[in-house]
């Protein structure tokens, strides 16, 4: 009975222990500050929410920018490492600050918020490197594939990034042409998010090219015809997609795109002649995507 007691007491302890484990994500830092912080962080015993830093080097010290999981910012310039921990640590503690070394006194209580920004603290806030990785499986009646869309720079709401699907189409004009075949596309964008708490929504404009190989098949018994093509499409398109954050770092999404382009392929001909019997042509297509994201 005692041994079961003991046991017992020791999960629960291990189990608070874990509860109590603080969920900070240091995104960007120098590796030194990046091991003071962590050191703070892990000695924190009550931690609540989610945090994630950024920490970059300025002429007054270190700038701080930290987001916690209900979209709330907050930034602080600090002198020293030592400072950035207590800082962070006090942060994920819901602003109760973890128990210092005897010998270091917490500046940041009593030190207010310098007036002037450093240049490079407000070329932090204005703009960030990367963003989110975002994989969608695309699909329609006449499309299926895979895409990936991943945000270069950050500044505010906006999003600078490139995608790239790759599909596979099924199309046909009602009659007895069809054509069967694979898209390969590279897209440039920009994105505005809306956020509120968890949830935001993200619309996106984009250009590119896409890269098409297609079998073109017309069984009209007047001008049966096969063949294998490829060919270069500029395209632009237009998505809108919305979902939900699980935590800093991953998100579940779904919505839609609309892709603009225009192929014309040749069905047929008339004797020796260069009269074409008729054509096929795809001007764009629109596709449902759901998947994932993930901070980078």
């Amino acid at each position: 009975m005692r041994v079961a007691v003991v046991g017992i007491c020791s999960v629960v302890a291990v189990a608070s222990a874990h509860a109590d484990v603080c969920r900070v994500t240091i995104a960007r830092a120098p590796d030194d500050v990046r091991e003071v912080v962590e050191g703070w962080v892990r000695a924190e015993p009550r931690c609540r929410g989610e945090l994630e830093v950024r920490i970059v080097p300025t002429d007054g010290g270190l700038y701080l920018l930290a987001l916690d999981g209900s979209g709330r910012s907050r930034e602080r310039v600090v002198p020293d490492a030592q400072s950035a921990g207590a800082l962070i640590a006090s942060w994920a503690a819901d602003d109760r600050v973890a128990a210092a070394p005897p010998a270091l006194v917490d500046p940041i209580r009593e030190r207010p918020a310098p007036i002037e920004t450093p240049p490079e603290v407000a070329r932090a806030r204005r703009y960030a490197w990367g963003g989110w990785l975002t994989v969608t499986l695309v699909l329609s009646d006449r499309t299926n594939g895979l895409r990936v869309d991943a945000d270069l720079i950050e500044t505010g709401p906006l999003s600078f990034g490139i995608a790239s699907a790759i599909t596979h189409f099924r199309f046909d004009d009602g009659s007895q042409s069809s054509l069967d075949g694979r898209d390969i596309r590279g897209i440039a964008y920009v994105a505005d998010t809306f956020r509120q708490g968890p949830l935001w929504l993200r619309a996106e404009l984009g250009v590119g090219v896409a890269q098409t190989d297609a079998f073109v098949l017309d069984t009209a018994p007047a001008s049966f015809m096969s063949y294998d093509t490829d060919r270069w499409s500029p395209l632009a398109e237009v998505s809108v997609l919305g979902g939900v954050n699980l935590g800093q770092r991953w998100a579940l999404t779904a919505g839609g795109v609309a892709t603009v382009f225009e192929q014309s392929y040749t069905l047929g001909w008339m004797g020796s002649s260069n009269q074409t019997l008729g054509e096929l042509r795809r001007v764009g297509d629109v596709m449902a995507m759901v998947g994932i994201r993930c901070r980078l």
